[in-house]
């Protein structure tokens, strides 16, 4: 898969198609649900804690609450945190669903998937932390959410059919995707890479993706 690409030749987008997606692929604040105070807070512990630093106590300390306030809702950390990021995951994914209705073609579909989902940590950059630990442990999108995307997954599955060393499931491939934009966001954040060198590298990224290493460097 990394040398030769998951698609045909006829099928890779082109840089026009992938401008015009991009078009498509704007999010407006407004479409927005709220932000989640807890979970800013909770963001924002592990951005500075990390997990094994992330208590109940430390994310009331956060927001300025008594430890016992949030205990009335969570009977435990473990609880607070799958609520919260299933909540938030959800928004993600009804949001990404939506934009990929505008998908023509299942080359279209992994384009506006990544593209919408960094639209979505642009305006919710308080996810990308709770998402980088997530990928860490190997489940940025827990599979019982994946029915909430609104894709088929199985679509990926004709072109990969022909790939007899192809080393992902469906779920495991938009999985990769998706962290590939959990780490460019990091480098927006982190190392002032600008949106549209975020945007850039996405582009290329999908590109690789499609035509392989090997197809890539043999054109230069």
């Amino acid at each position: 898969m990394i040398l030769y690409g998951i698609s045909e030749k006829t099928k890779v987008l082109s840089e026009n198609q992938k401008r015009e997606l991009n078009k498509l692929c704007i999010i407006n604040p407004e479409t927005m649900p709220p932000k989640n105070p807890l979970f800013n807070a909770l963001s924002e512990v592990i951005r500075k804690k990390g997990f094994p630093g992330t208590t109940v106590e430390s994310i009331a300390d956060e927001m300025g609450l008594a430890k016992s306030s949030l205990y009335t809702y969570f009977s435990n950390k473990d609880e607070l945190i799958v609520t919260l990021v299933e909540n938030e995951l959800t928004y993600l994914t009804h949001i990404v669903g939506q934009y990929v209705k505008v998908a023509h073609s299942i080359e279209e579909d992994g384009y506006v998937m990544m593209r919408t989902t960094l639209e979505y940590y642009r305006l919710r950059p308080s996810f990308v932390s709770v998402a980088g630990w997530l990928g860490m442990r190997g489940s940025l999108v827990p599979e019982q959410l994946f029915d909430k995307l609104g894709i088929d997954m199985t679509k990926f599955s004709e072109q990969k059919k022909n790939k007899a060393d192809f080393p992902m499931t469906n779920e495991e491939f938009y999985e990769w995707m998706n962290m590939l934009v959990t780490v460019v966001f990091f480098q927006l954040q982190t190392n002032g890479l600008s949106v549209d060198d975020a945007i850039d590298a996405i582009t290329k990224y999908y590109t690789y993706i499609q035509k392989g290493v090997l197809n890539n460097e043999q054109k230069k």
